[in-house]
């Protein structure tokens, strides 16, 4: 939500407010830079009695039934229904899932509808059956406990025990005994679900963040923060390290041969582990949790698109398309929005309500700012202040390096920023399907374009053209700001992707960037690819 000509010349004099009107495109080639995946993010992660993996998202808010021999997936519980931190599968194809921003148990039956089997589950997460059909559940954060829950309905939900430490996680061995990680801690457990009964079966793990059992009774755990792969003697609680794989791991299943599959949240996929040697394949996935915002600079040499992601930013060659991820840090990174300059990089987060400003560099983190309402396009101004766009509230924010300031307000719904001048910039409004010019000296705007389809991400392109990307009808926009006229680029884009905790309207934004070579790059959320416009003899751009 950028623009890659920083010394563009200002449009203050030749903007007008406009209506567009719509030509088509001619000359114009679509391109995949970085191909998209079946599924956005996963957490949890089970096998079902008929062999299949079974995939939850939180953000995506879908659970998908992956075939292990070939990939292949199919969406079983869409959006929002699928929401799914942790899933398991009984015996008779019963499904529950766990909805941790709802607060929700939900299951659904074979050839049944989804039912709701109970509410007001603050941090409900992990979740299993025994062979037996009992169901067991535990709620991590203030709660931090181990319930019994009647699938029928019938009976209120049963305490086993509070003696837990964030359990995450956990899986049912042959005797009938749960054994889990307590993630935080970085201890295995076994749990008897009558009695309540905790034993400690090993220590010093880091961050296991999920424990299931081979043919033989040995735990298998993933580590969240470092990505070790490890098996566990739940005897004696000796431990090895089978792989090591990116992190973060959220969840694993292990199959009837013992081939272990590791759910990779950040790169929407599974990675298969064999558990002998631990050598891995990849199942399925990409590049992307989901991509958002994108910011063009030059990194090493080369020209990038600085992505943002759910799971943290990603770097992109903008030539081939060579996608780089800095090293997982949860406290770092994870966005929606992102800018970058020589020396830092901003970005906005709508869930959390957060801005960070990061030291490019060494990606320590220098600045943080909560509780915007659902910041989304953000810029670095020349002095280094960043400038924000608050969706929730209609503004547009500076954040100073010790102070924050309205530059504007009143706005319907902002989400893209891109920069005219020092002191000029447009936004996108997202409800009202307008382009704003807004002076950042005194707040004035002036309406520049309208009757937009839920514009999000917006670049400058030439000296008189805009950029677009509206997410509602998956089109690409360029349009004139000396005349008003439109041209449609592209059509059909999967652009728009839900996400849970953001504005229905926008969801994860579109990214879009151009180019001085006349390029153009957008995220495309709804499948988590990078697309390139190429406009084949296109007129030459002055910037």
């Amino acid at each position: 939500m950028t623009h890659a000509c920083q010394h563009a010349v200002s449009l203050a004099a030749i903007i007008l407010a406009v209506a567009v009107t719509t030509a088509p495109a001619q000359n114009v080639e679509v391109e995949t830079l970085v191909p998209g995946t079946p599924m956005h993010g996963i957490q949890g992660l089970a096998l079902g009695p008929d062999g299949m993996l079974y995939a939850g998202a939180i953000s995506a808010q879908t659970i998908s039934r992956i075939d292990p021999k070939t990939g292949a997936v199919e969406v079983l519980v869409p959006a929002p229904l699928g929401e799914a931190d942790d899933l398991a599968v009984s015996t008779d194809g019963t499904l529950a899932w766990t909805a941790i921003v709802a607060g929700e148990l939900r299951i659904k039956r074979p050839g049944q509808a989804v039912q709701v089997l109970a509410t007001g589950l603050t941090g409900v997460n992990p979740v299993a059956f025994r062979t037996d059909g009992r169901l067991v559940v535990g709620q991590l954060g203030p709660v931090n406990a181990l319930f019994e829950f009647d699938i029928d309905g019938r009976r209120p939900r049963r305490l086993i025990t509070n003696d837990v430490d964030q359990l995450n996680s956990f899986e049912f061995g042959v005797r009938g005994t749960l054994f889990g990680p307590f993630w935080q801690s970085g201890r295995l457990a076994e749990i008897d679900i009558d009695s309540g009964a905790v034993r400690v079966v090993a220590t010093s793990l880091g961050t296991p963040s999920a424990v299931s059992l081979d043919s033989k009774g040995r735990l298998v755990s993933v580590d969240y923060n470092t990505g070790e792969v490890r098996r566990t003697d739940p005897k004696d609680g000796s431990t090895t390290t089978i792989t090591s794989l990116d992190p973060p791991l959220d969840n694993l299943a292990v199959g009837p041969d013992d081939t272990i599959y590791v759910s990779d949240t950040a790169r929407s996929g599974i990675v298969v582990v064999d558990p002998s040697s631990g050598a891995t394949r990849r199942l399925v996935g990409g590049e992307f949790a989901t991509p958002g915002g994108l910011a063009l600079a030059v990194l090493d040499g080369r020209e990038v698109l600085a992505v943002a992601d759910s799971t943290g930013y990603r770097f992109v060659d903008a030539e081939t398309g060579a996608v780089t991820r800095p090293r997982f840090d949860f406290r770092v990174g994870a966005s929606l929005d992102i800018a970058m300059s020589d020396s830092i990089i901003a970005t906005t987060d709508a869930r959390l309500g957060r801005v960070q400003r990061i030291n490019r560099r060494t990606r320590e983190l220098l600045q943080e700012v909560r509780d915007l309402r659902n910041p989304y396009g953000v810029l670095i101004l020349a002095g280094g202040d960043l400038l924000v766009a608050e969706y929730g509230a209609g503004n547009l924010v500076r954040i100073g390096v010790n102070s924050n300031s309205i530059v504007a307000t009143g706005l319907r719904g902002p989400v893209g920023l891109a920069s005219l001048d020092a002191q000029t910039v447009l936004v996108t409004e997202n409800t009202s399907g307008r382009i704003l010019r807004v002076d950042l000296r005194n707040g004035n705007t002036r309406q520049v374009a309208t009757g937009l389809m839920g514009p999000e991400g917006i670049a400058i392109i030439g000296r008189s053209d805009v950029v677009v990307a509206e997410g509602k009808t998956g089109r690409v926009l360029q349009i004139n700001l000396r005349d008003g006229r439109q041209r449609e680029l592209a059509r059909d884009l999967p652009l728009a992707q839900s996400a849970v905790l953001t504005p229905e309207d926008v969801g994860m934004p579109t990214g879009i960037a151009a180019s001085r070579d006349g390029s153009i790059y957008i995220s495309c959320g709804g499948d988590n690819s990078i697309r390139r416009i190429v406009q084949i003899n296109p007129k030459k751009v002055k910037s």
